[in-house]
């Protein structure tokens, strides 16, 4: 048996806090987000709701793209949210993300990729 670990937490809309969560509550100021089970280059934790920055060069025009990404749990599968909020699962995904915040306390931080 896989010794995967299920965590959850709940950002709590009133306290604008997380919060542990022992069982599910009934509470409609409560938004319950589960660990992804992977970890970013830091070897934080990644959580559905947080936004990852991730940064390439592209060798062949001389670039550096940057750009901010949603984690999000759909059609089975924990990723990133691209383009035209396309799904990259985490097997797409490279690992080497950093964690910078949460759609909760930084909704401002998604934005479009930049080029630099």
């Amino acid at each position: 048996m896989n010794g995967r670990v299920i965590k959850l937490k709940a950002w709590d809309k009133t306290g604008r806090t997380f919060v542990p969560v022992c069982s599910l509550p009934a509470n409609p100021d409560l938004t319950i987000v589960q660990f992804t089970g992977i970890y970013d280059k830091n070897g934080r934790e990644i959580w559905e709701g947080d936004i990852l920055y991730w940064r390439c060069y592209d060798q062949s025009e001389n670039r550096v793209y940057e750009s901010w990404h949603e984690v999000v749990f759909q059609h089975g599968a924990f990723g990133v949210l691209a383009g035209d909020h396309d799904l990259n699962t985490f097997n797409d995904v490279n690992t080497g993300d950093l964690v910078v915040g949460n759609v909760f306390e930084n909704p401002n931080m998604i934005c479009s990729p930049r080029r630099n």
